[in-house]
């Protein structure tokens, strides 16, 4: 300083100024210097630009907006990698060495879905979602709601489902579908199929399990005080020398007779659109099916909901694990019982009936010269020495 001063006497006033236009030009050089330290792979936000690339320090022409970038796929979002000099004021310091991203992975956006609601009164018609017990309704609920974004309804006001989304108690047309095991259960007290609001059903949703399976369900239900997803004890179908327990026995007869008559009512009494569903087809080809309900039901297809649906299908929990060999339950009298009632139920389903959706097809495993071949059970004589 002292130094300056003795120049700026010695010479004019101009040179002096010249010394401080020099020093001010020298200082501002290097404070550009220093900026450029700074990571260059750190993207820019402009208003509502994002500069996505640099070239010698500096921005490029390379510009997109913000918002198409943010309608490209999950495979183009943009990471920020701070450098170790920025990481401690970017992020925190337990993620200083993972990936920010700018985009929702599938399962934030699944997650963020609004929750279901109810339809306008009025605006869809009353529709049944029937099956006989142990069919998979409570299962097709779940699958129903996370597809459409609206609640379904109960007659029956289980709670053991109060809290879960997309379920309510209500049996009316602001619910898109109505669960019912009509006539199994005498819902109406012997009147037709008709909600406890005195409308008829104007639609039905039928979800019907080959009844083999079905009976097994629904005895695992009674079995384990109405769990939807616990499995009776074996002692319960089989007594200790493997014949079937009296108990088990009569109810597997009931059952099945009653599996065929619940069919026959919603096909022969029932008047309106009818929409079959097998609950093997929801196992082998599900988005399919959601699709056919879908349509069924007139509402418009939201892509992003199926996905979702199916996505969340392979993580619920509510099917039993059934670790029962199913073939040392049924003996040759039950298996009579079932050829018959499958022989009944393909007259019907064959027959042309106006008023069924035509979408479906009968699996295989229906077929009642297959029952034996795929329970393969052993006589009587063999089976119990």
């Amino acid at each position: 300083m002292d130094m300056l001063t003795r120049l700026c006497c010695k010479g004019t006033r101009k040179r002096c100024l010249l010394l401080f236009v020099v020093l001010y030009l020298i200082f501002a050089i290097a404070l550009v210097r220093n900026s450029n330290n700074f990571d260059d792979s750190l993207p820019l936000v402009e208003n509502n630009y994002e500069i996505v690339s640099r070239k010698n320090g500096y921005p490029s022409n390379h510009i997109s907006p913000i918002k198409e970038a943010a309608k490209s796929p999950a495979k183009e979002v943009v990471q920020i990698k701070p450098t170790s000099k920025q990481a401690d004021y970017l992020q925190p310091k337990n993620l200083s060495s993972k990936l920010l991203t700018q985009e929702k992975s599938p399962d934030t956006l699944c997650k963020s879905l609004p929750k279901p609601t109810f339809l306008e009164p009025g605006k869809k018609p009353l529709t049944a979602l029937h099956s006989f017990p142990g069919s998979g309704n409570t299962w097709m609920r779940v699958l129903l709601s996370s597809l459409t974004g609206y609640n379904t309804g109960d007659i029956y006001k289980d709670g053991a489902f109060a809290k879960t989304p997309g379920f309510s108690y209500r049996k009316d047309d602001t619910v898109v579908a109505v669960k019912t095991h009509h006539p199994f259960w005498d819902d109406f007290n012997g009147a037709d199929p008709a909600a406890p609001a005195g409308r008829y059903w104007e639609r039905a949703i039928l979800i019907v399990r080959h009844p083999l399976d079905a009976t097994i369900s629904v005895f695992n239900f009674f079995g384990t005080h109405g769990s939807h997803t616990k499995v009776a004890k074996l002692e319960k179908f089989l007594l200790p020398d493997g014949k079937p327990n009296k108990s088990w026995e009569k109810f597997a007869h009931d059952q099945i007779r009653n599996w065929g008559r619940c069919l026959e009512y919603w096909i022969n009494i029932f008047k309106g659109k009818i929409l079959i569903i097998f609950y093997e087809d929801l196992k082998v080809d599900l988005k399919r099916q959601l699709i056919n309900i879908n349509n069924f039901l007139g509402l418009p297809l939201d892509e992003t909901r199926l996905n979702c649906t199916i996505e969340s299908n392979m993580q619920q929990k509510f099917h039993r694990n059934q670790n029962i060999d199913k073939r040392i339950l049924y003996d040759t009298s039950m298996l009579n019982e079932v050829e018959v009632v499958l022989d009944n139920v393909k007259i019907l389903l064959t027959t042309n009936y106006t008023h069924i959706d035509e979408t479906f097809s009968m699996p295989a495993s229906y077929a009642s010269n297959l029952i034996r071949e795929n329970f393969s059970v052993k006589p009587d004589s063999e089976k119990h020495p």
